[in-house]
């Protein structure tokens, strides 16, 4: 079985006399081709089509991977933010990043250079979930309750999620909404719940 990179070489060599042949004579190189190669029919046509640059090919073959922006010491503050905040999803962390790293600056907590910091601030959400991702399964482990005793819904994606302290605190009416379980610490069973709404305003 040819490898990789010895198909393309063969497919490379036959085609200046693939392409001089006459129709009849190009089915039969075809056929051999197939046979080879184990190319899809369909697949080595184009790949043997004038069109088809096999040259360019190979180089887009060595492009290199794409490089990661956060090192190890960033990924840490990440998860160390995000614990201290109680596991939020990575859209209201990205929210409150800012102001977080700041705070730990301050106090020492945290070991960061400028560089470091200006690229963890440019993370966007989705990749902040993607990179805890590991982590979240971890605290799952540890903690067998999880995070939460409600379950995921469609109604969540309806809804849109305003982000950070974009809240009109100086009048009634803007509230927030939790759910409170009555259970001791256990999830099993049937228990209680509580529907929590405050008032940001009046509180």
């Amino acid at each position: 079985m040819m490898s990789k990179q010895a198909r393309i070489e063969y497919v490379r060599e036959i085609k200046p006399a693939y392409l001089k042949t006459s129709k009849r004579e190009k089915t039969g190189k075809l056929d051999e081709a197939v046979r080879l190669t184990e190319y899809n029919r369909s697949y080595l046509i184009r790949l043997l089509s004038p069109k088809t640059d096999l040259s360019r090919r190979r180089r887009a073959g060595k492009r290199a991977g794409r490089r990661w922006r956060y090192g190890p010491r960033q990924i840490v503050v990440l998860t160390k933010i995000w614990t201290l905040l109680d596991y939020p999803c990575g859209l209201r962390l990205k929210s409150v990043l800012a102001e977080m790293i700041q705070v730990l600056r301050r106090c020492k907590a945290i070991e960061l250079s400028d560089e470091e910091e200006s690229a963890l601030l440019k993370i966007s959400s989705r990749t902040i979930d993607r990179r805890l991702k590991r982590e979240k399964e971890i605290q799952k482990v540890k903690n067998k309750k999880g995070f939460c005793t409600t379950k995921p819904g469609t109604l969540k994606s309806k809804i849109p999620l305003r982000r950070g302290h974009e809240w009109e605190e100086d009048v009634p009416g803007f509230l927030e909404i939790d759910t409170v379980a009555h259970n001791g610490g256990d999830p099993s069973g049937l228990f209680i719940y509580t529907l929590n709404t405050t008032d940001i305003y009046s509180g």
